[in-house]
């Protein structure tokens, strides 16, 4: 682009020497204050707009390297952004990374009960004593600040709800972590983050 005048006040421009190659300022306004031509400027030093370029879509499967583009012609110094795929065998860890959280992510987060490690551990220690004593009757202390009272049969109920839900959770995990491991491309494990990580959990 060439430059055009009045120049934008809030525009940010380098100088850029011609002769040797090189940006010798950065970020700066433009020199005049009502943006006019800069009139018997020397021509080795030249004015560039700094331009930003949009960055690609934030991936667990690519590093995102960032440049710069001069073009004195156009009187642009451009920021560029380009997305280079990881070596396949740190993609496929980046990958089981990604689902391995998206199933701990699930797995927390059951629509009715608790699932939290503290209150699975908390189930878990109930439905043990409820072997031991039948008849023991436990009292919880809601999230609203309501107290209730469960038996052996409720807490055996939910402890069965909870670890079919865990279960399925880490079955899932398991079923993409193969596909990962399968996989031969990036292209490959692209579909797997973007088309099956969503679906198939429990809800």
């Amino acid at each position: 682009m060439a430059i055009s005048y009045p120049v934008d006040p809030d525009s940010r421009w380098a100088v850029y020497d011609v002769t040797a190659g090189q940006v010798v300022s950065r970020n700066k306004r433009w020199p005049r204050a009502d943006g006019g031509e800069l009139v018997g400027a020397d021509p080795n030093f030249v004015m560039l707009q700094h331009v930003e370029e949009e960055q690609p879509p934030a991936s667990e499967l690519h590093d995102v390297v960032d440049g710069e583009s001069v073009d004195v012609s156009a009187n642009t110094i451009t920021r560029t952004y380009t997305a280079n795929p990881l070596p396949l065998v740190d993609a496929k860890a980046a990958a089981l990374s990604a689902i391995a959280n998206k199933r701990w992510e699930v797995e927390v987060n059951h629509p009715t009960f608790d699932t939290s490690r503290e209150a699975q551990a908390q189930i878990n220690k109930a439905w043990m004593a409820v072997q031991i004593d039948p008849n023991r009757i436990f009292n919880y202390k809601a999230k609203d600040g309501t107290w209730q009272q469960f038996d052996k049969a409720q807490i055996e109920a939910i402890a069965g709800a909870i670890s079919a839900w865990v279960e399925d959770c880490f079955d899932r995990e398991k079923d993409l972590a193969d596909a990962v491991n399968a996989a031969t491309s990036i292209a490959d494990l692209e579909s797997i983050l973007t088309n099956d990580l969503p679906t198939g959990w429990p809800s």
